[in-house]
């Protein structure tokens, strides 16, 4: 599961045009959505411990940013 995102990034920057790319781009982050989700639920049942899930979730909650930045950035790029 953790490596779903990345797999999705690099299959969308093979594609023909930008907007595949940011589909692909699109997808990686639900599943990093997804992903933070699991992490705390996994907390909230005790199997994550409380200071891990934080980070955890701290850190998709940043990847999930620079995803949006990067589908933003693609949608409108610079002139």
């Amino acid at each position: 599961m953790p490596r779903r995102h990345t797999s999705n990034i690099v299959e969308g920057s093979a594609r023909r045009t930008t907007a595949e790319f940011v589909n692909f781009v699109n997808i990686a982050a639900g599943s990093v959505a997804e992903a933070r989700y699991l992490v705390e639920v996994s907390g909230r049942l005790g199997f994550v411990p409380k200071d891990e899930t934080l980070q955890l979730t701290t850190r998709y909650t940043e990847l999930q940013a620079q995803l949006q930045a990067l589908m933003r950035s693609l949608r409108n790029p610079p002139s």
